[in-house]
């Protein structure tokens, strides 16, 4: 019963946007992720990610993701059935559990569970500002830029955050947002989970067919 309510209530949101889910970012920004799936287990993994952005649009998920779903993009519009079956082996495995999408002040999330009879994808949507921040008076220079310390509490962990505003967009990895600038580095207290930036692209054309995406994660 509750799978059918997940669905009922993220549908009227997507339909609503459904004329503009095919889109073109025009930025992306690499992160390595440093993590535990289990905050008790002692097994660290370490994984590159991506943010794609526009104006009013962001996509969050590892490079490995996004190699996959370039494959079945590719798929869909050409046919390339066997750069599909490629997608499913060697360097395009990942083990990050989660995407995110954040669009028109709401963010949804991805989150692949594994429920025992393999991977299910269950989505859920929260406002985009969901961390109340606050301003730490500590600033420091990261990859050549001038950075602004936050602090921020979010699903029970507590953020320390570095930001700059030298970057005109107010958006970051994760479910980071709503700082007056860009997410350079993320940790929380526990040091389970490390964001870190790698690089920058301001000037990118990459299609991504968000009506697939989200249709793959409400009607698993």
């Amino acid at each position: 019963m509750l799978r059918y309510i997940i669905i009922i209530l993220f549908f009227l949101p997507f339909s609503l946007y459904s004329q503009k889910l095919d889109h073109s970012f025009s930025g992306r920004v690499l992160y390595n992720i440093s993590f535990k799936l289990d905050s008790t287990s002692a097994k660290n993994y370490n994984e590159v990610t991506e943010l794609l952005f526009n104006d009013s649009t962001s996509l969050f998920r590892s490079v490995n993701f996004g190699r996959r779903d370039s494959a079945l993009y590719s798929l869909e519009k050409n046919g390339d059935f066997e750069g599909y079956l490629m997608s499913f082996f060697g360097e395009t495995l990942t083990v990050l559990p989660f995407q995110i999408l954040k669009q028109h002040n709401s963010m949804f999330t991805f989150q692949n569970l594994n429920a025992g009879n393999g991977i299910n994808v269950f989505c859920y949507m929260e406002p985009s500002n969901s961390i109340e921040w606050r301003l730490i008076d500590s600033t420091k220079i990261i990859g050549g830029m001038q950075c602004q310390k936050v602090e921020g509490k979010y699903a029970g962990r507590n953020w320390e955050v570095w930001f700059t505003n030298e970057i005109p967009i107010n958006d970051g990895p994760y479910k980071f947002s709503g700082l007056p600038g860009f997410v350079i580095s993320a940790i929380d207290d526990t040091k389970t989970w490390k964001f870190e930036c790698l690089e920058i692209k301001t000037s990118l054309a990459k299609e991504v067919n968000l009506n697939r995406y989200l249709r793959t994660g409400i009607g698993q």
